[in-house]
């Protein structure tokens, strides 16, 4: 069973920080992301300022960097053999989505996708994202699509709409045969009006409630085993971290207080409310930055005596990784397990070997040499 989790993060540069940490501790399998990149922008975003550890991702966002343009990442766990679906080069142009397939079970996977439809987005280039969709969901027995798909004036409890946009996402909702799990609204800011523009579609309708009963059984399960039959000690080095190299207890606090601040809100959605998460926000944000500076600093000033704690850091920096996309065979078969993939690669790597003549060794002659060096 998967765990996946999707967020619109409206730039994810000024949230890098706290979003490495929300992966640190929720570990998901898979961590959908919308409008990635700002509105408007002087500078190209490199992929490793937006790479998170332990994670393979899959992105549209250095396609076509123009202002604009939002741009989608899919985080997927590095031991989850994940392979991208690639576009049309008119359908990459048309609509901004990301698409992946996950091995679930032998034989099947599951098609993942984000998708991002911009308020302003014209007629044609919302009906060929539509398109998309339903052409890559066609004849698959697991779907799962997130995103956000800026259709504020459907009713998601009652399945109706008002406008003819609005009406026209129903429509392709309807022929798609698709499941919308949200039901209530995911846009707050300030004194506007809630609305549900982020979606989660699957192809079974009761997917995420099964997972959730099921999920709590064999937690309870494993849990009782555990507390009754493993013996308990206290975390050691060897255990995987949970929170970020740079973490303080101040950073811990001021997040602390801002997901308090935005809980509050959510319950009042009054201005006053909305003011007080704003600021909770932006000082969770300093702190988080001045963490990482001070722990920079501290590395830096302490290069020398210990530079195995400097290289392991400026290494997490540079650190991008590229899954293993599925082969060919000598036959033009696909090859997507991993054992079968280190073999076609051992094969290959062995026809390409030279065979020496061990027979056949020609003599050197005895040479001797009267001066030293």
């Amino acid at each position: 069973m998967l765990k996946c989790m999707c967020t619109n993060v409206d730039t994810l540069l000024n949230k890098r920080l706290e979003l490495s940490h929300f992966l640190l501790h929720e570990q998901p399998d898979i961590f959908f992301v919308s409008e990635v990149l700002p509105k408007h922008f002087k500078w190209a975003v490199q992929k490793a300022a937006v790479d998170m550890d332990g994670y393979c991702s899959f992105s549209n966002c250095f396609d076509n960097q123009i202002n604009g343009h939002r741009g989608i990442i899919i985080y997927v766990k590095e031991e989850i053999g994940a392979q991208e679906i690639t576009l049309a080069p008119d359908q990459k142009l048309a609509n901004e989505s990301v698409w992946i397939e996950v091995k679930v079970r032998e034989g099947e996977k599951l098609l993942a996708g984000c998708a991002y439809r911009s308020p302003t987005s014209s007629p044609e280039n919302t009906n060929k994202l539509y398109q998309t969709m339903l052409d890559l969901t066609k004849d698959r027995a697991y779907v799962l699509i997130t995103g956000d798909f800026n259709q504020p004036d459907v009713d998601w409890v009652n399945e109706t709409a008002s406008g003819n946009k609005a009406l026209e996402f129903l429509e392709f909702y309807r022929d798609s045969f698709l499941y919308q799990h949200v039901k209530s609204p995911t846009h707050f800011r300030g004194d506007q009006k809630p609305t549900l523009i982020d979606l989660v579609l699957s192809s079974e309708e009761s997917m995420d409630k099964d997972a959730n009963d099921t999920w709590n059984c064999i937690k309870k399960t494993v849990e009782t085993a555990t507390e009754e039959c493993i013996p308990k000690s206290g975390s050691g080095p060897a255990g995987k971290r949970k929170t970020p190299v740079w973490w303080s207890e101040m950073a811990m606090s001021k997040l602390r207080n801002k997901k308090q601040t935005y809980k509050k809100y959510l319950g009042t959605l009054d201005q006053k409310d909305w003011l007080a998460y704003t600021r909770a926000r932006n000082q969770a944000k300093a702190a988080c930055r001045k963490a990482v500076l001070d722990y920079e600093k501290s590395v830096a000033q302490d290069a020398k005596n210990n530079p195995k704690a400097f290289f392991s850091y400026a290494k997490s920096k540079m650190k991008v990784q590229e899954g293993l996309a599925d082969l060919k065979d000598s036959d033009g078969k696909l090859v997507s397990a991993d054992k079968d993939k280190a073999n076609l690669l051992n094969t290959f790597f062995c026809s390409v070997f030279t065979n020496e003549r061990v027979g056949d060794i020609p003599d050197c002659e005895k040479s001797e040499v009267d001066s030293s060096l």
